[in-house]
């Protein structure tokens, strides 16, 4: 579907489209000013760089960051930080090592009730389904 405008009526809209643009790239241009960095390089340069989010200066990550590691730091990794086991228990609410507090165990309390499962039945998990499909394979099943 097209429009069809007089020569007057085309004139008027152009007028008002160059003006919208012309107010928002001045708009556009304020806002890149304001958020780029206000450091100057080593050439002396202003950096083009964009200032970090909710810093409290207007600076680039290079330039508000300055304290780098040192030669020593960068040869050796970060320490590895190892996941600390859930404590066990091995009351009677199960016939298996589990967790303190947890499902029928009130630890240190005796348990309410008893959970019938024996010790070894517990079902394959994403870690053991590859050997366990290969027993089943094996077996025929």
């Amino acid at each position: 579907m097209r429009f069809k405008f007089t020569p007057t009526q085309r004139a008027e809209l152009t007028a008002d489209l160059r003006a919208y643009l012309q107010s928002g790239a001045g708009t556009e241009a304020t806002y890149e000013a304001a958020r780029r960095c206000v450091e100057t390089t080593k050439a002396g340069t202003r950096c083009k760089g964009y200032a970090v989010w909710d810093a409290p200066e207007q600076k680039c990550a290079s330039h508000l960051h300055t304290k780098r590691r040192t030669q020593a730091e960068r040869g050796t990794d970060p320490p590895v930080k190892k996941r600390r086991a859930a404590p066990t228990c091995t009351c009677s609410a199960y016939k298996f090592i589990h967790r303190l507090g947890k499902g029928y165990c009130r630890h240190p309390d005796p348990p309410l009730r008893i959970h019938p499962t024996p010790a070894g039945k517990r079902k394959p998990g994403k870690k053991r389904r590859r050997a366990w499909n290969e027993l089943r394979a094996k077996l025929g099943s």
